[in-house]
């Protein structure tokens, strides 16, 4: 029988897979190497040489989720449209994929710190040249006239990233609405463009009540 040897992405992904799915099963506590190597039908040599530990897998699937949201990021910044919109499109669009819900809904209900901490870092680390290119790219244009485009991008990230996520704040959900027209009409004010540039678009997107800003 001809043996399969597969690359190290290819074996790296299938134990990604199987450890989100004990996750799930288990919790991300109870889940074991043992169980991985198990359920992926591995040595344990093999295991070790990609994951040296329950952290290294942890920080393999925020890795993974990170890097599906800058391409997606990539694209929106790519779109045939306004700097703004654009803009807008890449914030809007730091959101984990359909089919990573259920694990993102896993660590906010067991306030799994440590998977916060390296998704947020993830993200300001990971979306922020998009972004910067993006502003760089209006001042130039004079769609927009932001004095630090690194530091504006960076806090508004950092701000989208923690207050709207109910792992951080588990009632981030009842004050979605009032901390997104908050965060949108700050960034209007960093990015230099004229109230409403940025928060005008958005509302017809996220059914956000600008009064809900002063409630």
């Amino acid at each position: 029988m001809t043996r399969i040897v597969k690359t190290a992405d290819v074996r790296r992904g299938e134990i990604l897979d199987a450890a989100e799915a004990l996750i799930l099963h288990h919790g991300y506590q109870g889940m074991t190497m043992a169980q991985l190597m198990a359920e992926v039908g591995v040595a344990k040599g093999t295991l070790y040489h990609h994951f040296p530990s329950k952290e290294a897998i942890l920080r393999g699937i925020v890795e993974r989720q990170a890097t599906q949201m800058l391409e997606r990021s990539r694209q929106a910044a790519a779109a045939p449209a306004s700097v703004v919109d654009r803009i807008l499109a890449v914030i809007a669009g730091n959101r984990v994929s359909e089919d990573e819900d259920a694990l993102v809904e896993h660590f906010n209900a067991t306030r799994n710190a440590e998977f916060h901490l390296l998704a947020l870092v993830a993200l300001v680390r990971d979306i922020a040249p998009v972004l910067v290119a993006l502003v760089e790219e209006g001042n130039a244009s004079g769609e927009l006239h932001c004095t630090d485009p690194l530091t504006t991008c960076e806090v508004l990230l950092a701000a989208t990233g923690t207050l709207t996520d109910t792992g951080i704040f588990p009632d981030a959900n009842e004050h979605a609405q009032r901390r997104i027209v908050g965060i949108l009409t700050i960034a209007e004010e960093l990015l230099g463009v004229p109230s409403g540039r940025l928060l005008e678009p958005a509302l017809q997107t996220l059914d956000v009540r600008t009064e809900e800003v002063h409630s």
